[in-house]
């Protein structure tokens, strides 16, 4: 019997260590899937932008044609021109959104929110003591 129960203990401890490494594996990939899929989003809305800047660019050299030409012919007042001016930085901004790095000063900030600001009233995630022990590592205030 005390071969038998010694065998059993064994089996049962290789067992368990056996369902927690699954389930680290399992923990992993479906981290490792949420990061695919925010990836994929992300990439989905930048080619939304960049199709959005496409029309706007469209637009906005059509605008722009026909109010130059209605200025040179007298036909459009010149403060008609003024319009293009607001156009003009919501272009701006999609094109650096799109061409520029602006989602990754974007991305940059919000993670520097996220992990440095510690009066902030709400707090999206909160880190686990390794993201903790990382970020302290890079910013070099580690104990």
């Amino acid at each position: 019997m005390g071969i038998g129960a010694s065998i059993q203990e064994s089996m049962g401890e290789v067992m368990k260590k056996n369902q927690e490494q699954m389930m680290a594996q399992q923990m992993e990939m479906q981290v490792l899937m949420q990061e695919r899929m925010r990836r994929i989003m992300f990439t989905q809305q930048l080619a939304i932008m960049k199709e959005r800047l496409y029309w706007m660019s469209a637009f906005g050299a059509t605008i722009g044609t026909a109010l130059i030409a209605g200025i040179s012919r007298g036909v459009v007042p010149a403060r008609n021109a003024g319009m293009l001016l607001p156009y003009s930085f919501i272009w701006a901004y999609q094109a650096d959104m799109v061409y520029n790095n602006k989602a990754e000063r974007i991305n940059n900030i919000m993670v520097n929110d996220l992990f440095t600001q510690e009066d902030a009233w709400f707090t999206p995630i909160t880190p686990n003591a390794e993201q903790i022990r990382e970020w302290k590592k890079q910013t070099g205030m580690e104990d």
